[in-house]
């Protein structure tokens, strides 16, 4: 809905399905920059030998072949004079002047074109829309979405690609330390990339119900740089073997909305199982434990939610396998929640996927049952092996840790016990017998660390946007609050009149000024 014409945009179409499945397509590119035989268009006025020409091109100059007509694409408001008329689009996004004498331009194909302005003027033209990097007024800079936990680059050419400016001109914005990065409100550090090609910074994931995506924005102002520390650790020789890590398995594939009565509550459900019937009454998911600790032990959590209530006692019966080995069973009754937790041993583990069956049986006495799965986790001792390029682990003791399986010496550390304001730390680096790299880093009883291999451990964000500013302020406030989209504020226009009219103070908020 923001596009206007002269501009080069990037997108993507995102399908949704029902169940909750998404599907991406492209990225696609549109350059409505055009040409002016391809976006100009001409009409005839029958009471006026000026002719009015709609124009999506650059601006530029056209001339009729007769060459006794000029017309001039300027930025003046709409004026007439004896053998001049200017005219404005609608929506003021281009001012169309005509120069000449009483030749009737009749079709577009009487006219040449002849590009005046070169390309510099076309992007310093694009580069109003974002105020973050030329003072524009209505961008307030770039949304950046965050899925996972990891390091992120922002390459200053998708900054470009978005702003209209040249990745050279983003680059001396990061060099002279003009864009700042923040989330929820707080200011988050960044390193500038090699070359200052872009940024560098920890992006959280978020758990919510609401979104999948952790929202940073970029924009003009002072950084906070992520600071150099080093670990005080008088445990320098005590090597630390392992760490507890956790790993979650969930799809939110089924809308459950009649089991749930909490509107806040998580609704999306896996799948479901029904006893008694074959091909519905047994069904396997996975699950990744990456490097298991071959002496470790490991807890296995399992939600489930009743759909049916047909029985006096327990309505459901669950039995869990773990890769073909039986470890527990759980019963329950009803239209409730019900989780599954056993302690087990590490060699049940994979390294790597694992695969969880899930078995509903029928007991005596209950005509049927139908309940699902929400999620799976598993709480194990794992060992300091990277997986993609990257490792996230939390310190147990002081010490020294050994983290192996890095493909390149490009390796870097950071605390990020505050995730907001990480710490870069010194990584030692050497390269193993098999041709791999390990990293040795000293850690603190109860931090945080990630330790990432730039080459091929560093995420790049999908999906960035520019962001228009919001007129959202904390003094502002309404008794009623109406959040919807921008394609649907203009539906909601009764039911506002509605509450207003009832003696409220009503407020309607597009959900991209909150997030």
């Amino acid at each position: 809905p923001g596009a206007r014409p002269g501009g080069v945009y990037n997108y993507k179409l995102i399908e949704y399905e029902g169940s909750g499945k998404r599907y991406t397509y492209g990225p696609f590119r549109i350059d409505l920059t055009g040409s002016a035989r391809d976006s100009a268009t001409v009409s005839h006025n029958s009471s006026s030998p000026v002719e009015t020409v709609r124009f999506g091109g650059e601006n530029g100059v056209f001339t009729t072949t007769t060459a006794k007509d000029t017309i001039v694409i300027g930025n003046t408001h709409s004026s007439r004079t004896d053998a001049v008329t200017t005219f404005t689009d609608s929506d003021g996004s281009r001012v169309i002047e005509i120069k000449g004498g009483n030749t009737e331009v009749k079709s577009f194909e009487s006219l040449s074109y002849k590009r005046t302005p070169h390309r510099h003027k076309l992007r310093r033209a694009r580069r109003h829309r974002f105020r973050v990097l030329s003072g524009g007024s209505d961008i307030a800079g770039l949304k950046i979405p965050v899925k996972e936990e990891g390091i992120y680059k922002l390459p200053a050419q998708a900054v470009g690609e978005l702003t209209g400016l040249s990745t050279e001109r983003v680059k001396r914005l990061i060099k002279a330390r003009k864009l700042r990065l923040t989330n929820m409100g707080r200011a988050v550090g960044y390193l500038p990339a090699t070359n200052f090609d872009g940024i560098l910074f920890f992006g959280d994931g978020i758990d919510s119900i609401f979104t999948d995506s952790n929202i940073y924005n970029l924009s003009k102002g002072k950084p906070v740089r992520i600071r150099k520390g080093r670990i005080r650790n008088r445990n320098r020789n005590n090597p630390i073997a392992t760490f507890r890590s956790t790993v979650h398995a969930e799809k939110n594939l089924i809308p459950a909305t009649g089991l749930y009565h909490d509107p806040e509550s998580d609704f999306f459900l896996w799948d479901y199982l029904f006893a008694g019937q074959a091909g519905l009454d047994e069904k396997s998911f996975t699950i990744q434990t990456p490097a298991p600790a071959e002496n470790g032990s490991s807890l296995i959590t399992i939600r489930f939610m009743g759909a049916t209530e047909a029985a006096d006692g327990d309505d459901h019966l669950a039995r869990v396998s773990i890769n073909g080995q039986e470890i527990g069973s759980i019963s329950w009754k009803g239209k409730e929640e019900a989780l599954f937790s056993k302690e087990i041993d590490n060699s049940l583990l994979n390294d790597g996927e694992n695969t969880v069956t899930i078995k509903a049986v029928k007991n005596a006495g209950v005509p049927y049952s139908i309940f699902f799965l929400d999620e799976i986790n598993i709480e194990y001792d794992r060992l300091f092996v990277a997986d993609s390029g990257k490792l996230i682990f939390g310190a147990d003791n002081d010490g020294v840790v050994n983290i192996s399986n890095f493909n390149s010496a490009d390796v870097i550390g950071w605390d990020i016990t505050n995730s907001r304001r990480p710490i870069a730390l010194p990584v030692n680096v050497d390269k193993t017998a098999d041709g791999t790299w390990t990293a040795r880093l000293y850690v603190k009883k109860g931090h945080r660390y990630i330790v990432s291999s730039i080459s091929d451990g560093v995420l790049t964000p999908d999906g960035i946007l520019l962001d228009s500013i919001s007129n959202l302020k904390s003094a502002k406030g309404a008794e009623y609050i109406v959040i919807t989209t921008s394609w649907l504020k203009d539906s909601l226009t009764p039911l506002a009149d509605l509450r207003k009219s009832q003696g409220l103070s009503v407020m309607v908020v597009d959900v991209e000024d909150i997030y």
